[in-house]
């Protein structure tokens, strides 16, 4: 008679299934722990095998996008699923087979997605930051995708980007209406207060002329009136040119030659102005001349004040569509945080002239040689 033999007549056999039973107890409460713990995270992750399918989804997931924990394909679901904004759904399943291959180790996009499907995008969709990450330990290979909502964050970036914008209009305004304001004003000073001091000087000249051999006593004190009012007609004229040179009304040529000369009058700093050939300023319009005229006003005001030097050289080219305008000079230097620091709201005020023109400029030394140097490109008007 044949008598079969159980487990305990073999004490290593019972070991070797008692340890294997515990060891599938660990696995699927380590798998339990594992999917609790996903679970637990308010954004959506997933773990894909090497062929784009879904092995693990965590709830947040699920519950968002109305399919399964596991058992389909990921990348299949990225191409045809229409939520997915624009070919932001083809990108991000190209950027997950790229991490599956290998190269990159990762891979991240933020992308729009519609909430449902026939709902309006503008209103119904919801911004997210999808990053791909290969998971390098042993075993097949296994890929982690994280969806991260970041609606609030790209709400607030537009809303900030639109305050920038506004911003950026009103100080555009107000700089049209500083400017408007100056040539009014200094239009009024000569057309009412110079011609009344050209007139009154014309009497006391010829009051003058009169007591020169009658009343020498009083024409010394009208000779002292006349030097008053000329210092008084120089110092009108003076204000003119700050609220608005009159050299500006023959052009942006005329009136850089103007400051040029009178910076250097001014400060006792060599200062010239070299321009590619004169036609680059038939190619500016009449909204670049007055800024231009201005940044180059700023920019030597702050080299007389900053950088100690003894020279300036102005240059100003037409190259690749661009005006370039280039201020540099041979004092201390410094770097661009230090200057920008230094130097204030003048360049700040450079800044948001040269950016309501679509332009950009630089601000820095270098190491090449001494100084600083102003550097501002304007796009060109079309013809």
């Amino acid at each position: 008679m044949m008598t079969l033999s159980t487990p305990s007549d073999h004490p290593a056999l019972s070991q070797e299934i008692a340890e294997r039973e515990r060891a599938q107890k660990d696995l699927r409460d380590a798998e339990c722990f594992f999917q609790a713990t996903i679970d637990s995270l308010s954004d959506h992750v997933l773990v894909l095998d090497e062929a784009g399918s879904v092995i693990h989804a965590n709830k947040a997931w699920c519950d968002f996008s109305h399919y399964a924990s596991a058992g389909f394909s990921y990348l299949q679901m990225c191409e045809t699923d229409r939520r997915w904004l624009g070919n932001s759904g083809i990108e991000f399943a190209c950027g997950i087979r790229s991490v599956i291959w290998g190269m990159p180790l990762a891979f991240s996009l933020e992308y729009a997605y519609c909430v449902e499907l026939h709902a309006n995008p503008e209103r119904e969709s919801r911004w997210f930051q999808g990053k791909v990450s290969r998971f390098t330990g042993d075993g097949p290979p296994r890929v982690v995708v994280t969806h991260i909502d970041i609606t609030k964050r790209k709400t607030m970036e537009r809303a900030l980007q639109q305050s920038q914008r506004q911003l950026r209009q009103l100080a555009e305004h107000l700089e049209t209406a500083k400017e408007d304001e100056r040539k009014r004003i200094s239009r009024d000073i000569h057309d009412e207060l110079g011609q009344n001091l050209l007139a009154l000087r014309i009497d006391i000249s010829m009051l003058a002329a009169r007591t020169s051999h009658s009343h020498p006593h009083l024409h010394q004190r009208v000779a002292t009136v006349l030097d008053n009012v000329d210092a008084t007609i120089k110092s009108v004229r003076g204000i003119m040119n700050e609220l608005r040179p009159l050299a500006l009304d023959l052009g942006l040529q005329a009136a850089l030659e103007w400051q040029v000369r009178d910076f250097t009058k001014r400060s006792g700093i060599f200062c010239q102005l070299l321009a590619q050939d004169e036609t680059v300023f038939d190619a500016i319009g009449s909204k670049v001349d007055i800024v231009l005229f201005r940044i180059v006003q700023e920019g030597l005001t702050n080299v007389l004040r900053h950088a100690k030097a003894t020279r300036v050289d102005l240059s100003l080219q037409a190259q690749h569509g661009q005006l370039i305008l280039t201020i540099r000079d041979d004092g201390v230097g410094s770097s661009d945080e230090q200057g920008r620091e230094s130097r204030g709201f003048g360049l700040i005020g450079i800044a948001e002239r040269i950016a309501a023109l679509g332009g950009e400029f630089d601000f820095g030394s270098s190491l090449a040689q001494p100084g600083s140097s102003l550097v501002v490109r304007i796009p060109l008007p079309d013809e």
